[in-house]
Order: structure tokens, then C-alpha cells, then sequence
């Protein structure tokens, strides 16, 4: 489950390198994909996040998705798609 934040973050990273590198841009969000489909299968696979009760998953050297899991329901939650330098949701800078 994408939450609102994260499919913004998404779309966002999207246009602004398809302005620059449409290749890169299609290259980047099929990474992303790939990842997640992974994570579906896999949801513990990533490292431990730094903010409370989330994983990471590394995308690149500038990109991290943001996951939770909720698991009484067994829900996958991509909160957020950050820098490798900002602070991350619900942990302050």
C-alpha cells in the first residue's frame, strides 16, 4: 500500500528526471518496481530504518523508500520515497 506522501514522492522524482533523461527516468521507476515487487515477497529482506518501526530499501546513492509493516494485517506501507540526506518521516533533523 502506497500512501499518499510516498506515490507523490514518486511521481515527483519521475518528472523531474524525465525533463533531463527520459531513458533514466523510465530506468529509475522500473527499479523502483522492481523493488517493491521484491519487498512483496520478501517484506523483512531490508535493512532496518532510522526512523522508528520502518525498513529501508536503498534505491541508489541519493534515494531511499521508506517501508512499514503492519503485520496484524499483514500490510506492506511505503511511506516515503527521501533523499539519502534528509530526515526521514516521523524522526526529526
Amino acid at each position: 500500500m502506497w500512501r499518499a506522501a510516498a506515490r507523490k514522492d514518486r511521481r515527483a522524482l519521475f518528472e523531474r528526471t524525465l525533463i533531463h533523461n527520459p531513458t533514466a527516468a523510465v530506468r529509475f521507476d522500473d527499479l523502483i518496481r522492481e523493488r517493491v515487487e521484491r519487498l512483496m515477497a520478501f517484506p523483512a529482506m531490508y535493512a532496518v530504518g532510522r526512523a522508528p518501526g520502518t525498513r529501508q530499501i536503498v534505491l541508489d546513492e541519493e534515494h531511499i523508500l521508506v517501508y512499514r509493516i503492519k503485520p496484524r494485517r499483514e500490510i506492506i506501507e511505503i511511506v516515503r520515497i527521501v533523499g539519502a540526506r534528509q530526515a526521514f518521516p516521523g524522526r526529526r533533523a
